[in-house]
């Protein structure tokens, strides 16, 4: 037990100071939840605001409800792997001439559906065949790089001050973040209405190389990655959070730009996603910038929720991953959610 006590007349000035500090910060905490102003828009966005002025920047985030766990068999990776592709612009963003550049990517993928289908055959495929679409895809790729403008939505945060740009992917919940001055909010809703309503799944096909080099990285080739991989593996034999959020290889490499953008269709809508706002601004003026920009994205279907229940788990489990590598254990246990 710890016991405290509280002799006045042993107070000094700066412990008074002190104690007081502490009963005021008490006070901010207690009130902290009432500072938050909520409002849902006709288009189901919940905007969350809680001004803060210690200094003139503002922080945000846009957090959609969409994670591995509304994956499946065949597609997972496909939510982390549209993380990656959200970054890559507009019709206004990241492009030179987006119209040129459509009737490109169309050709892309079809060259990639094509080839997925060959591939897919496995031993029986044609690898003549094979070869010539790899060609050809590689070909029509370097024609729409000529349309691309790299990393312009990074270098546009940054020249007005932008910093933390980021974005991650877990089982539930899919999160993109920045902090930058005040003054350049509708910047930033002005850009981040755009992703929402009208983003281009450009570098497609290159950027699926670039996720699986991610996995070789953190999971393949790391004893922790695997380890994890077969623990909720084997934790979750029904539920879709056994499922890893990075994809297993087979499912990303055949991943489709078409396929990718019904999940980002399905799910990445305003009525599935938070926007968290903090910083020096004013909550009123804020609301009516995010109704400007954002209330104008139609409204879409509701999100599909998870259905599977996973079954009570019988008994202990374990798992043994072989790894050249210094042992390493992990425990879990069910709890409620």
């Amino acid at each position: 037990m710890i016991r405290l006590s509280f002799c006045p007349d042993r107070l000094n000035g700066p412990a008074i100071v002190l104690v007081l500090l502490v009963l005021c910060g008490l006070a901010a905490s207690a009130t902290l939840e009432e500072r938050v102003v909520e409002h849902t828009m006709a288009n189901g966005l919940t905007l969350l605001v809680m001004e803060r002025h210690h200094a003139p920047i503002v922080s945000v985030n846009l957090t959609y409800k969409v994670g591995s766990v509304n994956e499946h068999a065949g597609i997972t990776g496909v939510a982390h792997l549209y993380e990656h592709m959200a970054f890559k612009g507009t019709r206004t963003i990241g492009v030179t001439d987006a119209e040129k550049e459509r009737p490109v990517l169309e050709e892309l993928d079809r060259i990639a559906e094509a080839l997925a289908e060959e591939s897919a055959k496995g031993a029986a495929a044609d690898q003549k065949r094979v070869a010539a679409l790899r060609e050809e895809l590689n070909k029509v790729s370097a024609q729409a790089d000529r349309f691309v403008v790299a990393s312009e939505l990074a270098a546009l945060y940054q020249r007005n001050g932008g910093v933390g740009l980021n974005a991650t992917t877990g089982k539930d919940l899919t999160r993109y973040f920045l902090s930058l001055p005040a003054n350049r909010l509708p910047l930033w809703a002005a850009v981040e209405s755009n992703r929402m309503g009208d983003v281009v799944l450009r570098e497609f096909y290159k950027e699926k190389n670039i996720v699986l080099e991610e996995r070789r990285q953190r999971t393949d080739n790391s004893p922790s990655g695997r380890l994890y991989e077969s623990f909720t593996a084997s934790a979750f034999q029904a539920h879709p959070y056994g499922l890893p959020v990075i994809g297993w290889p087979s499912d990303v490499s055949a991943l489709t730009r078409s396929r990718t953008e019904a999940f980002f269709q399905t799910y990445y809508g305003p009525a599935n996603a938070v926007i968290s706002i903090v910083g020096d601004v004013n909550a009123k003026d804020t609301i009516a910038l995010i109704e400007r920009t954002f209330g104008r994205i139609p409204p879409r279907a509701a999100s599909p929720g998870v259905r599977t229940t996973e079954p009570q788990q019988q008994g202990e489990r374990r798992v043994d991953v072989e790894f050249p590598a210094e042992p390493q254990m992990l425990v879990g246990f069910h709890k409620p959610a």
